[in-house]
């Protein structure tokens, strides 16, 4: 092998490095809610700064193939008030995330894997108001529970049983 290979692949090393380093340094690791903070901000490209994050009080995620993973991404969000998950594949697991989140409001989870068991983590929130709990898989005495934890919070819900 010739000097001229040696260097070759030593500057693709060095390539590959540095990109890894780049990724790392994203400040928001999960493409999907990236894409849905880019749209909330108006910057559909360069790096995000916390100064971007500080900016956003409501997030739409509704419908998106996020999962309970993808809310440590969110609970970033320090200043959220507002957020919808409804229609993800997001459990209770992924809330223990978002309790981070103590200016939170307005929480959508219709349509989500959330059951009785999750609510232990719902109850944390005292600041809620809305939470809508629509075609999950909790409970009436779930329910009634959690409006006990919360008694200023307009839970949402319509339980089968």
């Amino acid at each position: 092998m010739g000097m001229k290979q040696i260097l070759v692949m030593m500057a693709a090393v060095v390539l590959v490095g540095q990109s890894v380093v780049a990724d790392e340094e994203k400040l928001i690791a999960d493409p999907i809610v990236e894409k849905k903070i880019r749209l909330q901000i108006n910057k559909p490209e360069g790096k995000l700064t916390l100064g971007d994050l500080d900016k956003i009080l409501g997030l739409d995620l509704s419908g998106s193939k996020i999962n309970d993973d993808s809310l440590q991404e969110v609970a970033k969000l320090e200043n959220l008030v507002g957020l919808n998950l409804n229609g993800t594949q997001i459990t209770g697991e992924g809330l223990k995330a978002l309790v981070k989140l103590t200016r939170l409001e307005e929480l959508a989870l219709n349509s989500t894997q959330i059951t009785d068991v999750s609510l232990k983590e719902l109850a944390k929130f005292q600041k809620i108001k809305v939470l809508g709990l629509f075609r999950t898989k909790v409970t009436r005495a779930g329910v009634t529970e959690l409006k006990k934890a919360l008694p200023n919070c307009n839970i949402r819900s319509f339980p089968k049983k």
